[in-house]
Parts: structure tokens; sequence; C-alpha cells
């Protein structure tokens, strides 16, 4: 397996400061953006003009909802270093 030169990330310390900052602004603006959504559905109903029973709006949202905590959270990254685990245990190398 190859390893990783820890000396080399020193170098890109920037480019992943900038990603991780870039990332983290992403990230806040869909959440942002999801709470926008729920009031302004909200909204709609307190005028009647949706119900608020409305299943393909809440999936949609919940769905929503669990990939911004992914990424907010870094459940992503762990989920992608578990199946990397599996993988390298199975016998699978680079």
């Amino acid at each position: 397996m190859y390893a990783i030169d820890v000396s080399q990330l020193g170098v890109l310390e920037w480019v992943l400061v900038i990603a991780g900052t870039f990332a983290t602004l992403l990230s806040t603006a869909a959440f942002v953006y999801w709470v926008y959504k729920i009031i302004l559905f909200l909204w709609q109903v307190k005028l009647g003009k949706t119900d608020l029973k409305n299943s393909h709006f809440w999936k949609r949202m919940s769905v929503a909802l669990a990939i911004i905590m992914l990424f907010m959270t870094s459940g992503l990254f762990a989920i992608i270093e578990g199946i990397f685990n599996v993988l390298r245990k199975s016998g699978w190398t680079m």
C-alpha cells in the first residue's frame, strides 16, 4: 500500500486550508438555504397554499438535511474511510 509522505502535506497546507474554508462556506450556505425552504414551506402552510402532511416535501428535505449533515460533520469522510479499511482488510491494495 502506498504510504503518504507527511512532509509533503506541510507544503500543501494552504491548499487544504482553502479547501476547508470553501467546504465550510458551502455547507453553511446549503444549511441556511435548507432552513429558508422550511420556513417558506411553513409560511405556505399558514396561508393555506399547501398541506403540512406533504410527505414528498418532508422526505426530500430529510434526505437533503442528512447529506448536509454528512458534509458538516465530516461523516462522509468517516464512511469513505470505513470502506477503504474494509477493502484493505480484504486484500485490496493501491
